[in-house]
């Protein structure tokens, strides 16, 4: 008897068949009827065969129409394909959040970036203000225009109320 299950194993279409009874088997087992009965004291059982005899027994549904808890959708997805369209979307979305983040970072630190250069010519201009020697300023001959003392004392003071709504301290 055992010399033909040993002949049996090797035949392909042998383990084909009993693969798929394994298979079968499982799958019927997965998706059981659920009863619900009352025994002789009263007692609410939940069963999956039936009460004993003269017992009135309700078959409870199983399904919940593809809604758990609070209503969220929990219904699995059936095909590879509703899978595949499903990775698809969240990785669009995923990749759409963090381009979003990116785009959202390198503004913030163009706008610091710019804020430093503006603050650091600013504080330029201010030394170069306080310096005790001459200033001055190229006009659009490309002359040079000297400051005299008031032009440069209200133009130290504009820089430094620029520089202090500017950059703060």
């Amino acid at each position: 008897m055992s010399k033909v299950l040993v002949i049996l194993a090797d035949v392909p279409m042998f383990r084909f068949f009993v693969l798929m009874s394994v298979i079968i088997g499982q799958a019927s087992t997965g998706h059981a009827a659920v009863y619900k009965w009352v025994d002789e004291q009263g007692v609410t059982q939940f069963t999956e065969t039936p009460p004993p005899r003269g017992g009135k027994a309700v078959e409870v549904p199983m399904d919940t129409g593809g809604k758990g808890v609070a209503g969220r959708n929990d219904a699995p997805i059936r095909t590879w394909q509703e899978q595949e369209q499903n990775y698809r979307k969240q990785f669009s979305e995923q990749n759409a959040a963090e381009e979003a983040q990116r785009q959202q970072k390198a503004a913030e630190q163009q706008q610091q970036e710019e804020k430093y250069r503006q603050c650091t010519q600013l504080r330029k201009r201010i030394i170069i203000l306080e310096t005790p020697r001459p200033v001055y300023d190229v006009n659009e001959k490309g002359e040079r225009i000297y400051m005299d003392d008031n032009q440069r004392a209200s133009e130290l003071a504009a820089v430094k109320r620029s520089f202090q709504s500017q950059c703060g301290s």
